[in-house]
């Protein structure tokens, strides 16, 4: 059994509606986007948007200035977002697609991995002072911050240094050229 739209006593069926309206609404999103899958998935998804909301207007002029308007925002909202998807890739180097990029970034996210395990080794307060001076404070800023002395951050950075320096030997080289 067919749900039934009502306007100003005038019945339309849901489906005699979409078909009758599809096309001009097709049309109308194509003045903004020059894809005609796009559109169609936009005008569809503002007439399924309609028939979950279950909105009553009282006549025809409503139902249709409805849609139009969420025909509109869905194209606005389309634009948006390849607006964002072009300037990500505009932003990635002009190589982001080849294998040594890849096997780069794998490298890169592997190796900040070892690092940041190694540090989560760290006692509590080394941990906040080191993770403070990678974020650029300066030792005063850190001990004011955690309410220690300068020389204790000092004595913490150092300590930290070298037990990082100790465990992460091994990839002092590949530090180096990666960071």
């Amino acid at each position: 059994m067919e749900e039934t739209i009502t306007y100003s006593n005038k019945v339309i069926k849901e489906k005699e509606f979409f078909e009758s309206y599809f096309s001009l609404f097709l049309q109308f999103a194509l003045k903004y986007i020059p894809d005609e899958e796009t559109c169609k998935d936009i005008v569809q998804e503002a007439f399924i948007k309609y028939w979950r909301q279950e909105n009553n207007f009282n006549d025809e002029i409503a139902l249709k200035t409805y849609l139009y308007k969420s025909i509109r925002n869905g194209c606005l909202n389309q634009l948006r977002h390849e607006n964002v998807r072009k300037k990500y890739f505009e932003s990635l180097p002009d190589d982001w697609e080849s294998e040594d990029y890849f096997m780069e970034n794998v490298i890169k996210e592997e190796v900040a991995n070892i690092v940041l395990q190694e540090i989560n080794k760290l006692s509590e307060t080394s941990r906040k002072i080191l993770f403070k001076a990678l974020d650029g404070y300066s030792n005063e800023e850190i001990a004011e911050e955690l309410g220690v002395s300068v020389n204790t951050v000092k004595t913490h950075k150092a300590r930290s240094y070298i037990m990082l320096r100790q465990n992460l030997g091994h990839l002092r080289v590949l530090l180096f050229l990666l960071f």
